[in-house]
């Protein structure tokens, strides 16, 4: 076998290339593990140097470093960073092997001095140029620098992962790990291979390029502000809380102002909340910085053209159509511009393309009728235009029912006995005058019929729904009966098995997963009061959807994906009125299991006072809770972790800090609330709470009362408290919150 197979690159390979993939083949062939591997690769190794300077392809192994006639350089090089292959069947002595790890580690350090100058410096980090030469670094391709680099290199990017995905894919390249994942979880804990991957994975989502000039100094903050305000505002699966968005995104925007994603993330807030008008204005700012930015121009053209302004839409609508030709809402809204300004040709030649895409759509074929007759001279009117005015949603914070503590229960039990005694007094009155028989009679009669209202436990299965109103306040895994009309059949499915934490896929999905074996329903949509709403029912067909197009859907509000949700928004927005919004995240399951979890839920609200609470009573009914109330749940196994969430004063939000970093920015006097974990089942729940107390701990066991918050990624593995018999805790991914 020639060397160059072996070390799987082209024979006409320069030094550079020779080394970079001799480094990666070190990890399958170690001199440890594998001494006849890592013999051939040495033999070939060697060889291939040798061809590479005898052809004058070394020179590009680090900038200006070498030329052609520097053969002796490039030789002392190759001795001080790579074993010689002859020297392999020779004992190198204690101090030899002493002498090179020392230079090693020294190398070693340089480079990771180098790596931390890059990353606090913003615009090195966003710069590929000096990544590149970072790892063009000598040291690096030493084979025992290379292996402890790759190990601190994979530590690093845990806590420092706001790197653009150009980065990330040179970073992959150059060590390797995506096609040595399995190795990498047999090497780290689960938890932290997975978050390395989601951050790998999705480093995609926002472009770096216009960071240039943000001050490193709030870098982090600002990228982890716009990534949080980016997933929820896109991936979230419970009830979208528009407030905290908002709050998340302008926070990142007092930072920073000249970044065109966030610009588009404000600006898709303000669409999807109904102010166009707002949406607008963020939307042109991020389109006058990146004249590319194809997401703001679909939606720039989309608001424009809903507007009536289609001349003004057109050119937006171009450039996204010149790099997404077949895509559906902006050929629907490019068709719709062309025929209210009277380019008939060109809108025929849309709305055909577009019904070839997503099948027959009675407003274009009626447009399409129309243009036939105007094409054929006859004198018909166009069809008139409404403007689009959507129906705007409030940005405020969610009331937020307060949780019982025990000095608002000291001070009911001290108003009720107040209020008791002047009862008390007024009966003892009215007995005196009129006499007490009848009296005490009536108010037992009372006592007793309130004290049996109080303890029963009375639901409903199915809540019939009256209003669009209605359906969206209800919370999720809440069953709901509601007659839907202009039921659609649409090309999405579910599965009867949670893939990547989603049962809801599309046709080519589940083509491409190979997943019919495993399609329980399909997807149907329904109009209702004003909105759109997604549904699964195995019974729904042709023959079941009565004859004006409407269908009785019984079954459980449960969410779903909110990107997937807006593709269907986006693919299937034609077939309803513009008046129409579409529920997004949400969707009825009618099976009975979701069913079932649904009137298992109602069952656990309880009846205190004036307001209900939800007691969670095991580790199923943790996972499967979406309400939004108070809920409560019995943790036993408490242990303190080594997190505090401070409170600022009014104008900043809550920060999150471990013991030492408390000591060093000097935080005790602030408002501070220290993170426990507690074990219900199987899960470790996180929990902040002002009322308890560390002596509770060795009781082995709290009841929190509070909201149940999903919880950030970088919380999933905490380190406990010191003294603990344990350092970590893998934690569920939401937690319970009482200090709010």
């Amino acid at each position: 076998m020639k060397w160059w197979d072996v070390l799987k690159i082209p024979y006409d390979s320069d030094l550079k290339t020779i080394k970079r993939a001799y480094a990666k083949l070190l990890k399958v062939h170690n001199p440890e593990n594998d001494a006849k591997g890592y013999q051939k690769l040495r033999e070939s190794y060697d060889e291939a140097v040798k061809f590479a300077k005898r052809n004058g392809k070394y020179q590009n192994v680090q900038e200006g470093s070498y030329s052609k006639d520097d053969g002796n350089t490039s030789e002392k090089y190759l001795n001080e960073y790579i074993i010689p292959s002859q020297d392999l069947s020779t004992n190198i002595s204690y101090e030899e092997k002493q002498a090179d790890n020392i230079n090693s580690n020294k190398e070693i350090n340089d480079f990771f001095s180098r790596l931390n100058e890059i990353y606090n410096d913003i615009s090195l980090r966003i710069n590929l140029k000096s990544w590149k030469e970072l790892l063009n670094f000598n040291g690096i391709w030493n084979a025992y620098s290379f292996e402890v680099i790759e190990e601190r290199m994979f530590e690093f990017l845990i806590n420092h992962k706001y790197l653009s995905s150009e980065v990330w894919s040179l970073l992959d390249n150059n060590f390797n790990w995506t096609n040595n994942e399995i190795k990498l979880y047999d090497k780290y804990h689960t938890d932290k291979v997975e978050e390395f991957f989601k951050n790998l994975r999705n480093s995609n989502n926002l472009k770096y390029d216009y960071l240039g000039s943000l001050n490193s100094d709030f870098a982090d903050k600002y990228l982890y502000l716009r990534e949080n305000g980016r997933e929820l505002l896109y991936e979230t699966g419970y009830k979208k809380d528009y407030y905290e968005i908002q709050k998340s995104l302008f926070s990142a925007y007092d930072i920073f102002k000249k970044d065109p994603e966030l610009l588009r993330l404000i600006g898709t807030l303000y669409h999807d909340t109904g102010n166009f008008n707002k949406a607008l204005e963020y939307l042109e700012q991020a389109f006058a910085i990146n004249e590319y930015d194809l997401e703001s121009a679909l939606f720039i053209g989309g608001i424009l053209g809903a507007d009536g302004r289609f001349s003004e839409a057109l050119p937006y609508l171009k450039l996204y159509l010149s790099f997404n030709k077949n895509q559906e809402l902006a050929l629907n809204n490019i068709g719709y511009c062309y025929y209210y300004t009277n380019n008939f040709m060109m809108a025929r030649e849309i709305f055909k393309k577009y019904i070839e895409i997503c099948g027959n759509n009675k407003r274009i074929a009626k447009c399409l009728k129309n243009i036939e007759l105007k094409l054929e001279g006859k004198n018909v009117k166009i069809i008139r235009f409404k403007k689009y005015k959507p129906r705007k949603k409030k940005i405020a914070p969610k009331k937020i029912k307060k949780p019982v503590t025990k000095e608002s229960v000291r001070k009911a039990k001290f108003i009720y006995t107040i209020i008791l005694i002047l009862l008390v007094s007024v009966v003892f009155a009215l007995s005196f005058v009129f006499g007490n028989r009848n009296i005490k009679k009536d108010n037992t009669t009372k006592i007793s019929n309130t004290t049996q209202s109080s303890n029963k436990e009375s639901y409903k299965i199915f809540n019939d729904v009256k209003s669009a109103k209605e359906f969206k306040d209800l919370d999720f895994r809440t069953n709901v009966e509601v007659y839907l009309k202009n039921v659609k059949p649409i090309k999405y499915y579910k599965i009867s098995e949670s893939l990547d934490n989603k049962v809801i896929f599309s046709e080519n999905q589940i083509n491409e997963k190979k997943l019919w074996n495993k399609v329980e329903s399909q997807l149907y949509l329904g109009e209702f009061d004003g909105v759109v709403i997604p549904f699964e029912d195995k019974n729904c067909s042709n023959k079941t959807i009565d004859k004006n197009g409407g269908y009785k859907v019984k079954g459980s509000k449960t969410w779903f994906d909110a990107e997937q949700s807006r593709q269907i928004h986006t693919k299937y927005s034609s077939f309803y009125d513009s008046k129409n919004s579409f529920v997004v995240g949400e969707y009825i399951d009618t099976s009975q299991i979701e069913i079932n979890k649904a009137i298992r839920g109602a069952k656990l609200i309880k009846i205190r006072g004036n307001y209900e609470i939800k007691v969670l009573e095991t580790a199923q009914d943790f996972k499967d809770t979406m309400y939004s109330g108070t809920q409560s749940v019995h943790l036993t196994n408490i242990i303190p972790l080594d997190l505090y969430f401070v409170k600022y004063n009014k104008n900043k939000s809550y920060g999150h800090f471990n013991k030492k970093a408390m000591d060093e920015k000097k935080l005790w006097d602030e408002t501070y609330t220290q993170a426990y974990s507690g074990t219900v089942g199987e899960l470790n729940i996180m929990f902040l709470d002002l009322n308890f107390s560390r002596n509770l701990i060795k009781s082995g066991g709290y009841t929190v009362e509070g909201f149940v918050y999903g919880i950030y990624d970088e919380f999933r593995s905490v380190k406990t408290e010191d003294g603990q018999n344990v350092d970590k805790v893998n934690l569920y991914c939401t937690y319970i919150d009482n200090t709010r």
